[in-house]
């Protein structure tokens, strides 16, 4: 309930104030009919169209305040007073003017009270609602979390690619792209939909796509229901119709046929049918067609999320969609695609929700979005939020030994001391500054730390990024602390590959790597004093770490293709000479060039 309702129901329960005694106590025939005007005010009959706007109006707002409750889930809102209006009363010329006064004092001490008392009683309301809250909160930190829904929420407003092209390029820049057709990717073909009197197909608004207007009308057979909530969370899966399955069915025999012209055909006849875009988009990929390929996967996730349950929503990080329901598996591959596609374009931001996306639909991570958070946070700068993350989420494996966030969190802190020192003195910006607080470890220690826990994540670096060697490095390489290190099991080696594929250009600035040779050489010297203590030191402490952490028996990861993670998934996969032998690459263009563009359009 709004706190103007609230006055209202406090003003009509306030009693009368009583009759004021004038003069003797006698009135004359004028003052009577004076009183009974005053009790009954004019009403213009205009005023009701207002009341009835405002009546909607304070309907709206009491059922925004309540979807708002509903999303917040125990989330304590600011308090906020409401404003009292205070009437006025006209003042009587003649005989009422005292009246008059009194009257309207009368009525401000009657609306300060209603004031005070709206205020004390939603203060009484979130008080008791911060004794629920905590009360709760209490409750669930006793219970072990999965994982924390709020650091997961996603931002609605970089949902879109464009914008964040808008915002790095300019929107002159990019309307002036889309007018002449030119670019490739994101840039290529995003006019704006055509207006109803247009007589076109309108599609319906998306928050993770912009739907072109050359697509065709959306049919339906998707759809989303709800099958479970509990502990605030909401459960989902997709559902497929009849009509829908059939399609399905065809499609399953047109993969068994290893033949993509049958697919093409498929999406031909059914354009929205997910997995069959699916397919022709990874057909398009394996061409080097990057931007059909792109349009294929967003024309899937449009599908995709015009079949969303009401109640599915992104923003709040607490909706869930179990990935071994089959029918929920083509969302998660459509949004990777998507995800890592979006990274390539160099819209890191927009490639972070989306990731945000992925992890909080299903906690166990099947695809290894985990893996791909960290780059995506440090490339749009989000370096406290990734600090956060790494607080805040509860996984399976401890964040922090991960190869991927343990030098991430080091290039996030090295990157937050360097805006700190920037901001303290423009004159020298190399040297980044201090950590802020005595808890807070330093950049360099932090990256030290992670060269004694994953000693091999340096040559790969060194060799992927490239860093140019000089006498430094190769003293530096040559030590037995990194030149006999050994990957520490199958499971490590394989999440080092998939970190250094995946975070190599994060590596080529020239301070990072000034910064990177002075904790390697920092970590030599602790060796060489390790080799003289018994314990030896803290090198041992971490090769301990190491050892209990990451299994040497199996690979944990095998499921996560390297291939996957890599910058340089946009070139063809397929041999030339192949595509030339089997007759494909000309005869799938012509098939799905109707998918893309159809005959006559823009005619």
């Amino acid at each position: 309930m709004s706190g103007r309702m609230l006055k209202r129901m406090l003003q009509e329960q306030q009693p009368l104030p009583p009759p004021v005694p004038e003069g003797d106590g006698t009135d004359s025939e004028d003052d009577l009919h004076q009183s009974h005007v005053a009790k009954q005010p004019v009403r213009n009959m205009f005023d009701l169209l207002g009341s009835q706007d405002n009546e909607v109006e304070l309907a709206n707002e009491d059922e925004d305040e309540d979807n708002r409750d509903s999303s917040n889930n125990g989330v304590i809102e600011k308090k906020v007073t409401p404003t009292a209006n205070v009437t006025k009363s006209k003042k009587k010329k003649n005989k009422g003017k005292n009246k008059g006064k009194t009257s309207t004092s009368v009525a401000l001490e009657t609306n300060s009270a209603a004031e005070e008392s709206v205020d004390e009683l939603l203060e009484q309301l979130a008080l008791e609602r911060h004794g629920e809250t905590t009360s709760a909160s209490d409750t669930m930190s006793a219970r072990p979390v999965l994982i924390e829904s709020d650091i997961l929420a996603v931002d609605p407003r970089h949902l879109r690619a464009e914008d964040e092209l808008r915002h790095i390029f300019g929107s002159k820049v990019i309307n002036s792209v889309e007018r002449s057709g030119e670019g490739s990717g994101l840039l290529i073909g995003r006019r704006r939909q055509p207006s109803r009197r247009g007589g076109r197909n309108l599609h319906k608004k998306s928050l993770l796509v912009t739907p072109l207007e050359h697509w065709p009308r959306l049919e339906g057979g998707l759809s989303m229901e709800c099958t479970d909530q509990k502990e605030g969370l909401s459960f989902f899966r997709y559902v497929f119709s009849s009509a829908y399955q059939k399609v399905q069915n065809r499609y399953e025999d047109c993969v068994a046929s290893h033949d993509p012209h049958t697919i093409a055909m498929l999406v031909n006849q059914n354009p929205y049918h997910v997995d069959s875009l699916l397919a022709l988009a990874e057909v398009y990929k394996d061409l080097g067609e990057v931007q059909q390929s792109a349009e294929l996967l967003e024309r899937c996730i449009y599908a995709l999320e015009c079949a969303w349950h009401p109640g599915f929503n992104i923003t709040t990080g607490k909706c869930r969609l179990v990935y071994s329901w089959e029918q929920n598996k083509p969302l998660f591959y459509a949004l990777f695609k998507h995800m890592q596609h979006l990274g390539r374009r160099g819209c890191h931001r927009t490639a972070l929700e989306v990731c945000k996306l992925i992890l909080s639909l299903d906690s166990d991570d099947p695809l290894g979005a985990l893996f791909c958070i960290d780059y995506f946070a440090l490339r749009a700068e989000q370096y406290e939020w990734l600090q956060n993350f790494a607080r805040e989420y509860r996984s399976g494996s401890p964040l922090p030994v991960l190869p991927n966030f343990f030098f991430s969190l080091a290039l996030a802190q090295f990157h937050i001391e360097a805006t700190r020192s920037s901001s303290r003195s423009s004159s020298d910006r190399k040297q980044p500054s201090q950590p802020s607080s005595k808890d807070e470890k330093s950049s360099l220690d932090l990256l030290q730390q992670a060269l004694m826990l994953h000693p091999t994540v340096l040559r790969k670096i060194v060799n992927k990024a490239p860093i140019k060697e000089d006498a430094a490095w190769t003293k530096i390489l040559s030590h037995k602390h990194f030149s006999d290190a050994s990957p520490g099991g199958p499971t490590l080696e394989h999440l080092i590959n998939i970190y250094t594929e995946r975070n190599y250009l994060v590596w080529r600035a020239p301070d990072v790597q000034a910064w990177l040779k002075k904790a390697a050489q920092g970590v030599v010297e602790a060796a060489d004093r390790a080799e003289s203590s018994k314990d030896g030191g803290e090198l041992a402490f971490w090769a301990t770490v190491r050892q209990e952490t990451f299994p040497p028996e199996q690979n944990e990861y095998k499921h996560l293709l390297v291939s996957e993670f890599s910058e340089s998934g946009t070139t063809s996969t397929l041999p030339p000479e192949e595509m030339a032998q089997l007759g494909f690459e000309d005869e799938l263009s012509d098939d799905v060039e109707f998918i893309i563009a159809p005959p006559g359009y823009g005619s």
